[in-house]
């Protein structure tokens, strides 16, 4: 009897660790670029099919207690998709919370939708006091990126792979930060993009993947049929629903991108009182089909806020009190 049990646990153990092995094979990090690197900068993202996504699990899974303690305690927080990741990643951003002592959290996620916040904020205890969402897209119904998907139907495995990936973010932090010799095995050219784990900004240089200089692209200006803005509406009342958002204290938006979705931003503010800001900006450029190019975001982003400082203050004033 004694002999099986020393078996049982014996073939137990190898086969864990033997799992553990591989699937740590399995999320390698090799060949990850590391220039965006900080003592609050972790990738959340590679273009490497091995490693790929790390943020969804920071926001997801809570991974990261520097970037989740941060969002919970921000005053203002940013959701959206990668689309507003890059409009609000900029120093006028910085400057104006900065300047103000207000303290913000860019949240939105790469390829995400409403569905995958319903997830986060669930589980995360936000002090924000105003909330900016950007519309492109964002009340989307049941969509959800294929790591958000994973997060949520699986979040037992999903723990582990995350964990793992943390654990070869950490070496391969120190490889790409101190240059041992390992540095062109472990940190290589494969696109990564960054993030703050302070304020949720993006770090990216987007020429490792379009060359220098960018190419230009105009943002386009489209609208959407009635009947899929109604559709919008309706999902949005239930997510203000689920999360009791202030309608008087929430900003819609839809950053400018190859697909516009102002119409659907103003339809949705209108139906449910909240607050509408979308500067409109001549001459505003893509580095791609979707994601406003540094100079863009910057002319957008600062008239954004000075537009948005009037609901902020008023929100924050009457919080403090």
């Amino acid at each position: 009897m004694r002999a099986w049990i020393k078996y049982l646990v014996t073939f137990a153990v190898v086969t864990i660790v033997g799992s553990m092995a591989i699937l740590l094979f399995e999320v390698r990090i090799t060949g990850c670029s590391g220039y965006g690197y900080g003592s609050d900068v972790y990738l959340g993202q590679c273009a490497s099919k091995a490693y790929g996504d790390y943020e969804h699990g920071v926001f997801g899974l809570q991974i990261d207690k520097r970037a989740i303690d941060s969002l919970e305690r921000a005053e203002l927080v940013i959701l959206g998709h990668s689309h507003a990741m890059v409009g609000f990643s900029t120093l006028p951003t910085r400057q104006f919370f900065d300047g103000r002592r207000i303290r913000f959290y860019n949240a939105s996620v790469s390829g995400e939708y409403g569905r995958f916040f319903d997830f986060v904020l669930s589980r995360l205890h936000l002090n924000a006091k105003v909330m900016v969402i950007d519309v492109a897209p964002f009340f989307a119904g049941d969509l959800m990126s294929a790591a958000g998907k994973f997060i949520v139907e699986n979040p037992n495995r999903a723990m582990i792979e995350y964990r793992l990936k943390q654990l070869w973010q950490t070496i391969h932090k120190y490889s790409c930060l101190a240059r041992r010799p390992i540095e062109g095995w472990l940190c290589g050219t494969v696109f990564s993009t960054f993030r703050s784990a302070i304020d949720g900004g993006l770090i990216a240089d987007y020429t490792l993947v379009y060359g220098s200089p960018l190419s230009s692209r105009p943002v386009t200006r489209t609208a959407h049929p009635p009947a899929e803005n109604e559709l919008r509406i309706k999902l949005a009342e239930q997510f203000f629903a689920r999360h009791r958002l202030n309608p008087g204290c929430t900003i819609l938006t839809a950053v400018p991108t190859g697909d516009d979705f102002s119409d659907s931003a103003k339809a949705i503010a209108d139906a449910l009182h909240a607050n509408y800001i979308n500067p409109s900006i001549d001459g505003l450029t893509l580095i791609d089909a979707a994601h406003l190019d540094v100079r863009s975001a910057t002319a957008w982003s600062r008239q954004f806020w000075i537009e948005s400082e009037p609901i902020i203050e008023r929100c924050l004033e009457r919080a403090r009190h």
